[in-house]
């Protein structure tokens, strides 16, 4: 017997095993080669892309839609490029993740049935396309197609993988990472003297190399990773966890604090209620609102000067746009007047404000505003997706238990916090807006399958 397996392998396995490594070889000397000419010629992303391919292949869920949920926070100043706008690496990296989780879902046997819900973000986003056949600029409208159709395809892709919790659970850590290396990054900013200057106050943001984000939106992209932080925290038992959990929820909190972005503090308000309203104000409910309530002993006396001015500045001019823009519904709200083309309209209607606040100015709403570029029709087809989503994800969360429950409650109430930061923002077309949707789709499908089984 001991002969028998000391006995060598025959030529053809022997060849098969030599062609291998051959190929492994090649493969290792191409791509040390392509790294050192990306090197060579600062093309830093084609670089990094190919120390990527490895760990892609390995786990392309959790790299691909962890690493866009990751880099979300810092989408402002990763652009491409010397210029200050332009293609960013999160769309990039936002392109590449679709396309990985496509072959995945090829290659694995991984395609599953998308939720109702996309059937309505289609028609949405189709009606949106089609819109700019008849907007009033056109020129604008056909500039954001392009972001309106990658949204939709990353959607529809991600929602159509079978994505295991444990990928989850990835991508959910990664955006809490980000969320709290944003978070501590503009808050070092803001404390060491870089401020976003505005017109009256001085706001922390994402800053760099010239560039910046908006407060109101860095404030926006900073509400799913908090919801996420405050999921874990309310399903963890281990108090080492606990506490780090609370440390990341409150320098996140910070974070959006020094924005001082009035609307998205009032929808942070909102997310937390909700929690509070389903944990039945149990006493971990009260661990985020203690947390929360204690930061305004840090936060400058600028950010309750602004929170004062708040009537008195008619919301920084949004009432005054919002009245205007109300009498644009009569004029386009049955076909709209066109993708992007609020501001476009607003000129011909901003006298009809109590206070002339200028003109070609951003609806600051994304109701208003849908209702002007849409229309009944893309509002209508918007607000069935919505409730289409909520609808299914309250259903399934009736039956869950433990660390789902919590997990379906964070995306929840992320999606919550981003129809109510919509009341004085525009953020329809972030892709902070259209991943705490696609995630809570992803999470409300492997929720009813575990319930059924």
């Amino acid at each position: 017997m001991s002969t028998t397996l000391a006995r060598p392998s025959t030529g053809k396995v022997k060849c098969v095993g030599a062609g291998e490594r051959v190929l492994f070889s090649v493969f290792l000397v191409g791509a040390a080669l392509l790294l050192g000419v990306s090197v060579g010629t600062n093309h830093w992303l084609f670089a990094v892309m190919l120390l990527a391919l490895p760990l892609v292949l390995q786990w392309p869920v959790r790299v691909s839609l962890g690493l866009f949920a990751l880099l979300l926070p810092f989408d402002a100043i990763s652009v491409l490029g010397q210029g200050k706008s332009g293609t960013t690496l999160t769309f990039v990296v936002g392109g590449a993740a679709t396309l990985v989780l496509m072959f995945t879902a090829l290659a694995g046997n991984r395609f599953t049935a998308p939720p109702r819900a996309a059937l309505w973000w289609s028609l949405f986003v189709i009606w949106s396309v089609s819109t700019a056949f008849w907007a009033l600029n056109a020129e604008l409208s056909w500039q954001r197609v392009p972001t309106a159709l990658a949204l939709l395809l990353m959607f529809l892709v991600t929602v159509s993988v079978r994505i295991t919790p444990g990928e989850l659970s990835c991508v959910e850590l990664c955006a809490i990472v980000g969320g709290f290396a944003a978070a501590v990054y503009s808050t070092a900013q803001f404390y060491s003297g870089i401020f976003y200057r505005g017109a009256l106050s001085m706001r922390a943001s994402m800053i760099a190399g010239g560039r910046e984000e908006d407060p109101n939106q860095f404030a926006v992209v900073l509400l799913l990773p908090i919801a996420l932080a405050l999921g874990r925290l309310f399903s963890t038992h281990n108090r080492l966890e606990r506490t780090l959990l609370t440390i990341v929820t409150g320098v996140i909190g910070l974070g959006v604090f020094l924005t001082m972005s009035r609307g998205v503090i009032f929808a942070l308000s909102v997310l937390v209620l909700f929690f509070v309203y389903r944990l039945r104000v149990g006493w971990r409910a009260l661990i985020p609102v203690c947390t929360l309530l204690s930061l305004c002993l840090v936060v400058p006396e600028s950010f309750f000067a602004r929170l004062r001015g708040a009537v008195s500045s008619r919301a920084a001019g949004r009432f005054d746009i919002w009245i205007a823009g109300i009498q644009a519904i009569w004029h386009h709200g049955l076909w709209g007047a066109g993708l992007d083309n609020f501001s476009t309209t607003y000129s011909e209607v901003a006298g009809a404000a109590p206070t002339f606040s200028g003109f070609a100015r951003d609806s600051h709403n994304i109701y208003i505003g849908m209702l002007v570029e849409l229309g009944i029709i893309g509002f209508l087809f918007f607000a069935c997706a919505l409730r289409s989503q909520l609808r299914d994800a309250a259903q399934v969360s009736g039956s869950m238990h433990g660390i789902g429950q919590y997990r379906l409650l964070s995306y929840q109430a992320a999606c919550y916090g981003m129809l109510a930061a919509g009341i004085s923002l525009d953020i329809v077309w972030r892709k902070s807006f259209w991943l705490c949707w696609m995630l809570l789709a992803v999470t409300t499908s492997f929720s009813r399958r575990q319930a059924r089984s």
